[in-house]
């Protein structure tokens, strides 16, 4: 539903420059949010509410590593686009 981008890199990025160049694809431009310091927020939401604890509990048990290194698709697709 959405695609979020957190941090230093997505408090100071310009989504319409990012699609120009072809960072971020055109199909998901109109769902990028730029959130900046979500782990701060998301921290502060935690140590407020019992409800968020569990649920990013629940979110961080389900996780999985996904070694990128491991993929040939990946691998080709990176190589191709190193000229930025």
């Amino acid at each position: 539903e959405r695609f979020c981008i957190a941090g230093g890199f997505g408090y100071f990025i310009n989504i319409e420059s990012a699609c120009n160049i072809g960072l971020i694809p055109n199909e998901v431009a109109d769902k990028a949010v730029a959130l900046g310091n979500a782990a701060l927020s998301g921290a502060a939401m935690i140590l407020q509410s019992a409800d968020y604890l569990n649920e990013s509990e629940k979110i961080a048990n389900s996780a999985e590593t996904l070694e990128l290194s491991t993929s040939p698709y990946f691998i080709d697709k990176y190589m191709d686009n190193m000229i930025i």
